[in-house]
Parts: structure tokens; sequence; C-alpha cells
């Protein structure tokens, strides 16, 4: 590489077809640019440079990371300045004719900064790490959407490099309070497996006990589980791979089936009163307090009337 031809390429190569692709994040054209991609073949042939990143430009500049084929077979890339909101882009590269084309813009609301390349899932999704959580995109530039990590309690796994290795699909695990019990399955298989949880620290890997049973296996019934492990997640991995993570959550909702009395078991969806570890949920209807209570969460639709009555307190903690 020159001057010329941009510098500091960056997270290795995507080979396609008999070349390989990678990315500069500075440089090129002799300093009039920030950034390039470039092609050569396998056999160190044919090297060619096809897209400058102007400064100012509308494509986004000073590429980060390098690019992701993704399930379309075409290859994906971010730039971290420029662009129409002055704060890069995301663009996709056909290999099969060199077309470039912006397909998102970042604006404020997607956090600052992305690190390292997209990863492709499972889900046909492209993601990718931000300053502040996790993005997420569709390959035809929709459903662009920041994941925060506060939001779902999990840390993305980034290596060495800088991009992310695995990429959770979240599935909620609906309980009932104070104690629940249920099965866990994965959704991929294997030889050899290992579940682990997550209690908003980082994954780590358990064993059976009273609690757990099957933690080497594609099923993990869980035993006994109280209310205070809400938010907990739990995923399977299977010969070094990560199936979808289930996250637990103690959800109860307001039937009403009886009377207008929160005190009443029988008005519940879960057939006992919601605890301090409990989302509520209330769709309709009239609901009266007669007592100190105190919730995780309450969620209601316009039209509930919800009356606490006098000397008592309702205590939401999130």
């Amino acid at each position: 590489l020159t001057g010329a031809d941009g510098y500091y390429p960056k997270h290795g190569l995507v080979v396609y077809n008999g070349y390989f692709y990678g990315v500069n994040t500075s440089g090129g054209m002799r300093g009039q640019a920030n950034g390039s991609i470039f092609r050569i073949k396998e056999d160190g042939t044919n090297f060619t440079v096809f897209k400058y990143f102007n400064n100012g430009g509308p494509d986004g500049s000073k590429p980060e990371g390098g690019l992701t084929l993704g399930p379309d077979n075409k290859l994906y890339g971010v730039t971290n300045n420029d662009g129409l909101n002055y704060l890069g882009t995301a663009f996709s590269l056909n290999p099969s004719d060199l077309t470039f084309q912006v397909i998102y813009n970042f604006v404020l609301s997607d956090g600052f900064l992305s690190v390292g390349k997209f990863t492709k899932a499972s889900d046909g999704k492209l993601y990718i790490a931000r300053a502040t959580g996790i993005f997420r995109i569709d390959p035809n530039g929709s459903n662009a959407v920041l994941i925060s990590s506060t939001d779902f309690n999990f840390q993305p796994a980034v290596n060495e490099v800088g991009y992310l290795t695995e990429i959770p699909l979240l599935v909620t695990t609906e309980l009932c309070a104070p104690i629940a019990s249920t099965i866990l399955t994965s959704d991929i298989n294997g030889i050899n497996h290992q579940w682990q949880l997550n209690t908003a620290t980082g994954f780590v890997s358990i064993i059976d006990n009273s609690n757990y049973v099957g933690t080497n296996t594609n099923t993990i019934k869980l035993n006994n589980i109280p209310s205070s492990w809400n938010g907990y997640q739990y995923r399977c991995l299977i010969d070094e791979g990560a199936g979808k993570t289930f996250t637990l959550k103690f959800i109860n909702s307001w039937t009403g089936s009886l009377n207008n009395r929160w005190e009443n078991s029988a008005n519940w969806s879960c057939g006992s009163i919601p605890d301090i570890n409990t989302d509520v949920i209330i769709n309709s209807g009239t609901v009266v307090i007669n007592s100190n209570v105190s919730i995780r969460s309450l969620k209601i639709n316009s039209g509930v009337n919800i009356t606490v009555n006098g000397g008592f307190n309702l205590s939401i903690t999130h």
C-alpha cells in the first residue's frame, strides 16, 4: 500500500469469489481522502482501490473495522465520521459489480462511534458494538436500533480486535412469583454442552445443584427459582458456539375475574399476589388497593383506574 491507496488497514480481510477485500481507515488520494476500500486476488495480483472516502462527504469517512459478508453476499461496513449527520454511516458493497451504497446514516440516539466490524447473526441481521451498546440493522438498512446493554442486562462479547464474537438472541421466559420452575432448551445442537448464567456481571458456567438439572445437556431444568432472580439470563455453549439467551421475567397480569381488590389472588393471572420482584401488567379495569404494595414495575393501558386507599402506598422499584 502507498499513501495514495490509504493506510492503517484494520481488522483483517474478507475473502469472496477469489478476492480479498479490506479497508484502510485513513488516507488515500495522497491525503485528499480519509479512508478507502480495496481488493486483491488471492494470488497477490490485481490490487485495486475502488472506493475513497472524502472528508465531509455524504458516504462517510474514516471506515472503522473491516468488512463483513452478509446473508445476501454483499459486504457491509461502517464509517465513524461524516455522512449526512456527521456521525458516520453504515454501507454495503456488492462484490459482483463493486456497487457502493450507504444504507444508513447514524443519528445521536444510536450512540457514538462503532467498535470493530459488523457480525452477521443467525437471525439474518447485522450487529456491531457501539460506545453505548449494540447496534442492530437489517441488511437493507431498515429496522435500525441501538440495543442498550443496560436495557437488556447483558454485556456483548468483544474479542481482542474489537468486534462482536457472539450475538445473544434474546428470549423472554415468563414465570410467576414467588417460586417457579421451568425448562429451557437450546436452539442449536452439538456434542458438548455447557449452560451459563449472567446476573448482570457476565456469563459464567453453572453446575447441577438444587436449582439446576442438566447443565451439560441441550435442555436444562430450573427448579425453585425465586422471584429475586428476575432478569437473570441463561444460554448454552455448544461446541464453542452460543445459543439464544433466555431472560427470566416474573410477570403477573391483572384479570379482575372476581372483583376489583388487588389483594385477592383470584384476580391475577398467576393465581398469586404480585411481590416486590414482579412486573405487573394491567390492561383494563378498575383496581382498588387496600394494603402497602411493592412491585418491580407497572405497565397499564389508558382507561385503567387504580385507587390506593388512604393510609396505604404503592411502591414501584423500577
